[in-house]
């Protein structure tokens, strides 16, 4: 695992990419390395995990015409490299990373099709003076670019490509709509007009001052390892073999692995799967609040700690400080309103005191349907298919007619949402859910200047995910759901999260569920087997059964429960009211402080912080103190952090 930055063009230049690599020190605190030419220099900071000693970067081939900088893991690179010493390559490290550019001596541009891992690569072709990024099929590493006329820079944080100077700091305003809309911003925007994310499953290549993107990888792909009928003893066989193969290869590695114990159903399974694979004790970790009410989730961790005996430690979070959110703010790079971002920061730095590699349950709930979202979906659009013709058209006219979740209230906006389910087909009907502010409230918040700029951009309005359907559109409702969250959500918001987190300490994060061939498979698995009488990831609890306590097999789906409604109204309130004055909103001109201060009377004032109020208020917070630390850059990225009690 590792950090990597580059710059490659006529402007080429060293001392920009020197400047690069501090910017992304936790990324890889072991060592740094560079490869400069004439019109290119490749850099990077290693976090070491497999051949420490010999694994150093950039890496090169036999006669040092390709040569490469990697962020990743290959979990199959064993076998990989067996395969290509038998076609003559000689291999000078232990590492994965030499596997790219012999890969690519072998297949070319196809290097990407026999991967099986996490990764954002850049490599440098001198014979051809070509250079490649490819990122991974899910989005589990990021990779950003900005070109500057025929120069591109690369790296794996924004923050890096911001230390050139060249590089514009302006907003882009369709990015910004995007993260009111969604609360996050979807590839390949960013919340910087001039940088881009590379889309999961896709490579660049750049070549005379261009770049050509294309897509290497998608679903549905065809999985030859999976069923081929719909028996369930059958699929739950596949299951087991592809999910163990899957935490079996990454436990490869020379340092201490342990893993994220949340005592739900997702993390308790590959916990369980790692214990059978596993040699030595098992070090778990897991995260709780010291506030009251259903934050505490302590009990469920230490049940299945104490059931498959691991090293558990815990994590008890004794409020937020402005200190910690900046931090978080400053390694998440883009505003993400996702509150779960401040535990996982936390649990993260615990991990790393015992460990070097975490494993985790991300993924599971976008392959076999964990969410209650899925649920509905599913059940409607089930419901649509028997109305008669005349009352499907009919309820089409009318449906335009009611009023909008703005106006009508919460009990309107929850009628739109199931009418929206039983008349129309997914792309129209989904991408009502996992909205942070509709229309109406986008509108009130949003000012002039904000307005205009938008009417001037031709997808403004349209969802983000919208494009992803077409891609689906002759597969059931539920598998178009569960496609565009895993191209969309899934990497912009939830995977983003935890590689941001996980790296600010060094930590190097791997997710079992999102091995290829298993999301190959569960893309292919009938529906039956993941939502079933109401049960979510039926499949899934099935095969935890002979695994766990039947507490945990059984219980239900429980969302990351964070405190920070009880942040706001304590410790934080000051740094809210403060954060979000007039005079801050006036400084970038896109919203509207009147807005703003409304929305503070409310929720402070009148009692208005229900979780939707609750979460637009973080959204505003992050928005604004990403603001301030990356744009004016009026906040400077402290030590502090909040106070931790570690026990166990």
């Amino acid at each position: 695992m590792c950090g990597i930055v580059g710059m490659v063009g006529r402007r080429a230049n060293r001392g920009v990419v020197e400047a690069m690599c501090p910017t992304i020190v936790h990324r890889g605190p072991d060592s740094q390395g560079f490869y400069v030419q004439p019109g290119v220099v490749l850099g990077m900071r290693r976090l070491s995990i497999i051949d420490l000693a010999g694994g150093d970067q950039p890496i090169h081939n036999e006669d040092r015409t390709i040569w490469t900088v990697y962020n990743g893991e290959i979990y199959n690179f064993q076998l990989l490299r067996k395969d290509l010493e038998s076609r003559g390559h000689c291999f000078y490290t232990r590492s994965d990373t030499e596997l790219l550019v012999h890969s690519y001596e072998e297949f070319g541009q196809e290097l990407c099709a026999s991967l099986r891992g996490m990764y954002a690569f850049a490599l440098w072709n001198e014979s051809t003076r070509e250079l490649i990024l490819g990122r991974d099929r899910l989005g589990e590493k990021p990779l950003y670019y900005a070109q500057l006329g025929d120069t591109l820079l690369f790296a794996s944080e924004i923050k890096a490509l911001l230390s050139c100077h060249e590089v514009s700091r302006e907003i882009d305003p369709v990015s910004l709509d995007q993260y009111f809309t969604l609360g996050y911003v979807s590839g390949p925007r960013t919340m910087f007009r001039g940088i881009s994310k590379l889309l999961p499953g896709h490579q660049m290549t750049f070549t005379q001052g261009r770049a050509s993107i294309r897509r290497y990888w998608d679903l549905p792909t065809a999985a030859s390892e999976m069923p081929c009928n719909d028996r369930e003893e059958d699929w739950l066989e596949w299951l087991d073999d592809s999910l163990q193969e899957a935490i079996r290869l990454r436990l490869v590695s020379d340092v201490p692995v342990g893993a994220f114990l949340s005592g739900g159903l997702d993390s308790s399974v590959v916990v369980a799967l790692m214990r059978r694979h596993a040699t030595g004790p098992l070090k778990t970790f897991s995260v709780a609040f010291d506030e009251d009410g259903d934050y505490d989730e302590r009990q469920h961790a230490r049940e299945v700690a104490r059931y498959l005996s691991t090293d558990h430690h815990e994590v008890i979070v004794k409020g937020s400080s402005p200190d910690l959110l900046t931090k978080v703010i400053w390694h998440l790079d883009e505003p993400i309103a996702d509150e779960a971002s401040v535990p996982t920061w936390l649990v993260s730095e615990v991990a790393r005191q015992h460990v070097k590699v975490v494993l985790t349950g991300e993924g599971a709930d976008e392959l076999f349907a964990g969410y209650g979202q899925y649920f509905y979906v599913h059940r409607l659009n089930e419901l649509q298919t028997q109305l008669p013709l005349p009352i499907l058209r009919l309820g089409r006219h009318l449906f335009p007619l009611l009023p909008d979740g703005g106006r009508g209230g919460m009990w309107m906006e929850r009628g739109r949402k199931v009418l929206l389910g039983l008349l129309y087909p997914p792309a129209q009907s989904y991408t009502q859910y996992g909205h942070l502010m509709n229309s109406h409230q986008r509108n009130k918040l949003y000012s002039r200047e904000l307005k205009r700029l938008l009417e001037s951009y031709q997808e403004t309005g349209d969802d983000p995910r919208l494009g992803y359907f077409s891609h689906v559109f002759d597969r059931p409702a539920l598998d178009q759901a569960l496609y565009v969250d895993t191209k969309t959500w899934l990497p912009d918001e939830l995977l983003m999260k935890v590689d941001k987190m996980t790296m600010a300490h060094s930590l190097e994060a791997r997710a079992p569920y999102l091995d290829q061939k298993l999301v190959e498979g569960a893309f292919r698995m009938p529906a039956r087997l993941k939502i079933r009488n109401g049960v979510f990831k039926y499949i899934l609890r099935r095969l935890a059964q002979p695994l766990l306590p039947e507490t945990i097999c059984q219980r239900r789906k429980h969302a990351f429960a964070v405190p920070y409604r009880e942040w706001f109204i304590g410790p934080l309130r000051p740094f809210i009211y403060d954060i979000l004055g007039p005079e801050k909103g006036r400084d970038h001109g896109f919203l509207n402080p009147g807005t703003i201060q409304e929305h503070l009377r409310d929720y402070f004032d009148h009692g208005l912080q229900g979780p939707k109020e609750t979460r637009i208020l973080w959204a505003l917070m992050c928005f604004q103190l990403w603001y301030d630390v990356f744009v004016t850059r009026r906040i400077k990225v402290p030590t502090a952090l909040c106070h931790l009690e570690q026990v166990g």
